[in-house]
């Protein structure tokens, strides 16, 4: 193998390392939408520097009319460009949070985990005759503790819907409550 090749499969390597956890295949079709972005904005940019005849010039003013022709579909090219631009760049934030949503995967599962450990205890602390918080709803008082869900009256509960307990004489305890202590 020579040299280049070498260096070559090292900085792919390098960059797979880089990516985390991301799929192959969205880094990829990132790549292809930032160098099409920045082709478009240099094709954007060498179209600028071209002569277009300024702002104050009125009328034909001595140009002819093969080159005025010429200016408008340089300028509908121009407008042509920037619509591509705007959805490249549109499907690039797409993209990217999608690679992002993938990176943040396992620590999104490791917390939603630990919320729903700490709703469990929460869950497993309600007793008969205390008072819970069903996010928007008065606060209504336990008739009855199952397995899985809280009976208040002719309704009953699950976990998922409980945000808060008020213990008889206390004040309403919420998840945060509910957590371990850190020692720092």
């Amino acid at each position: 193998m020579t040299e280049t090749k070498i260096q070559l499969k090292i900085d792919q390597r390098t960059a797979m390392k880089d990516v985390g956890t991301a799929d192959p295949v969205l880094i990829k079709k990132r790549d292809r939408l930032k160098s099409k972005l920045d082709k478009l904005t240099a094709e954007s940019e060498r179209a600028d520097k071209t002569d277009i005849p300024g702002t104050l010039v009125t009328g034909g003013s001595g140009v002819p009319k093969s080159r005025l022709k010429r200016i408008g579909r340089q300028l509908d090219r121009t407008i042509d460009r920037a619509v591509e631009y705007t959805k490249t760049k549109e499907k690039l934030d797409i993209v990217e949070t999608q690679i992002q949503h993938q990176k943040d995967g396992p620590e999104r599962q490791r917390t939603e985990s630990k919320i729903a450990d700490i709703a469990d205890i929460m869950f497993k602390s309600i007793e008969v005759g205390d008072k819970i918080n069903i996010g928007g709803n008065d606060i209504v008082t336990v008739t009855k503790v199952n397995k899985k869900t809280i009976v208040t009256g002719d309704v009953k509960w699950e976990s998922e819907e409980i945000y808060g307990i008020q213990k008889p004489g206390g004040k309403l305890l919420t998840l945060k409550d509910f957590r371990p202590e850190t020692k720092n």
